[in-house]
């Protein structure tokens, strides 16, 4: 479903990406790992072209994203061309992005309306029968400002199947949210791994990587250092990297449990 081949992206003197390949089948959920700064948010930006690549390729169901072959030579894709091609890969970010001055469901329907050329009514029912599917239809005429993050998260990620994507991306989905409306949200990325769907989720959490992702892809100093299984890299890491970022993380888990039972 996805095949990254050579991609290599820039900012000034800045190179977060050093020629990433990677292979995602299709109905797979990878979990991309690492430490801040490793390229994993520009990664995933690069496959749907939010950001453009230096170098490299982009393939989602055997298309090429973002370029077009003209006599054996790539060039830029025109933009009606790329709206077509971003309309397949669903992206949900950290923060929510609703727009504040509609109600969950008017989120939900403008794209599918405007760019699948739905009928409103139409629009309507798919979304609320996503709604529905994760526990949020009787919030569909509530505003954003009135829903918990995990509510807005939630809507977010409804938002994104609405355009009845192919590969759904996720970068960080959790962090900005309080602990306690984490699982919530986890809760629905695991249904929608259960279901077949191709996802890519940069995450810190391990747990979602251990028991929902097919394959744990550890990223640092904008290379994959390595991949596999999750039982293999979370637990038996080859690269010492790896070892010391793991190390690091559960440190970190530990002290802020600690933190937590001398606020109680």
């Amino acid at each position: 479903m996805l095949q990254l081949t050579e991609l290599k992206k820039a900012y000034g003197s800045n190179l977060v990406l050093r020629g990433v390949s990677l292979t995602v089948a299709a109905g797979r959920a990878v979990a991309l790992i690492g430490p801040s700064g490793s390229g994993k948010s520009s990664l995933l930006r690069c496959i749907n072209y939010l950001e453009t690549p230096d170098a490299g390729t982009v393939e989602v169901d055997g298309e090429l994203i973002g370029q077009v072959r003209r006599r054996d030579k790539l060039a830029p894709a025109g933009e009606a061309l790329l709206r077509r091609q971003r309309a397949q890969i669903g992206m949900v970010f950290q923060q929510y992005n609703l727009f504040p001055h509609m109600t969950a469901l008017e989120n939900i329907v403008e794209a599918p309306i405007a760019v699948r050329n739905l009928k409103r009514g139409e629009a309507r029912d798919e979304a609320m029968a996503l709604l529905e599917k994760v526990g949020l239809a009787e919030k569909a005429t509530a505003y954003p400002a009135s829903l918990s993050g995990g509510q807005q998260q939630r809507v977010a990620i409804v938002r994104a199947l609405a355009m009845r994507p192919k590969l759904m991306l996720f970068d960080e989905a959790t962090a900005a949210l309080d602990p306690e409306l984490v699982g919530e949200v986890l809760k629905v990325m695991r249904s929608l791994a259960e279901e077949g769907m191709t996802m890519v989720v940069v995450t810190h959490e391990m747990e979602f990587a251990a028991h929902v992702a097919d394959e744990v892809v550890f990223m640092d100093g904008g290379v994959v250092l390595e991949q596999g299984p999750p039982d293999e890299i979370l637990r038996q890491p080859r690269h010492h990297r790896t070892r010391r970022f793991l190390r690091r993380l559960n440190a970190s888990k530990a002290s802020e449990g600690e933190n937590e039972i001398d606020a109680a």
